[in-house]
């Protein structure tokens, strides 16, 4: 074995420092994980397998961008004297960590993009299975659907084959309070975190969530530029009678809970560039709208 010395740093912009902080460290040598464990706030010494020609190093913080690096045994080894090069020194970017793709318990494949330091999937989720395997219940009346307390999902006008993998799913807003219906390590945004992406763009900037042009969205899809790539798309949306507002409105659940009736979604709209965030009243729980997941 030998031993380096490791610190990681993070940036504090109130004092214009630089500063200690803690983080998880990963060294993989010859394909496999030989050091995994959280970095304390000081100059840590770390033990590790002498032997192999190469280590990678994969240093991670929550809110800040992954660190990587890729050393030989003797160059590493430089870092544990200080007269040679020690100790290693980290410095973490703030960022967010974002595949370029997510894939659900089905199979189906999501592109993601980064929006702000958020995380986002670029489509709007499909699955008719929650994370852990089992069936989320599929509703076709219209009066079963309308007295549902319990969670449900349906595809536009009940057509799978014409509507699911351009616009999704749509389901009430039971089935994202489950806290199962995102791919794990993803999750319905709470109320937070849709105010984070509203401020963003600010609120007559939903043209900037927007796809561009008229093949999905009604004429005059005002406003739109989608210049944050989050590709917005009008699914429409199911209530007691059935589907509607298809080409006109996408609508989104937070997994904000209002009251025992109703819970709080945006919605974007073709005729206009606002944001509608319904975080006050909000609307029914039973309403089948459209879910995008963020990242953890």
């Amino acid at each position: 074995t030998f031993d380096f010395l490791i610190g990681v740093f993070v940036y504090n912009e109130s004092t214009q420092n630089f500063e200690f902080t803690n983080a998880n460290l990963t060294i993989v040598a010859a394909s496999k994980t030989i050091f995994t464990d959280t970095l304390a706030a000081i100059t840590n010494k770390v033990t590790v397998n002498d032997g192999y020609d190469n280590y990678f190093l994969s240093v991670t913080k929550d809110g800040y961008k992954t660190w990587t690096d890729t050393l030989t045994a003797a160059e590493l080894k430089l870092y544990f004297r200080s007269e040679d090069k020690g100790p290693l020194k980290v410095i973490l970017e703030k960022g967010c960590n974002c595949p370029t793709t997510v894939t659900d318990i089905e199979g189906n494949v999501y592109e993601t993009v980064v929006i702000g330091n958020q995380c986002w999937m670029k489509a709007n989720l499909k699955t008719t299975k929650y994370n852990d395997g089992t069936n989320i219940p599929l509703v076709i009346d219209n009066a079963t659907w309308a007295a549902l307390t319990t969670p449900a999902y349906c595809f536009y006008n009940n057509d799978e084959a014409t509507y699911k993998n351009t616009y999704g799913a749509l389901y009430n807003w039971y089935t994202v309070n489950t806290g199962k219906l995102a791919p794990k390590g993803w999750h319905v945004p709470n109320y937070d975190e849709v105010s984070v992406l509203v401020n963003y763009v600010g609120l007559i900037g939903g043209g900037k969530l927007k796809e561009i042009g008229t093949m999905h969205w009604l004429s005059p899809n005002t406003g739109s530029t989608n210049e944050t790539g989050f590709s917005a798309l009008p699914g429409g949306y199911r209530w007691d009678y059935g589907c509607q507002d298809i080409g006109n409105t996408g609508r989104w659940w937070s997994s904000k809970e209002i009251n025992s009736i109703n819970a709080s979604p945006w919605v974007l709209y073709s005729d206009g560039s606002a944001i509608w965030w319904f975080n006050a009243n909000g609307q029914p729980k039973n309403l089948g709208y459209s879910v995008r997941c963020i990242k953890d």
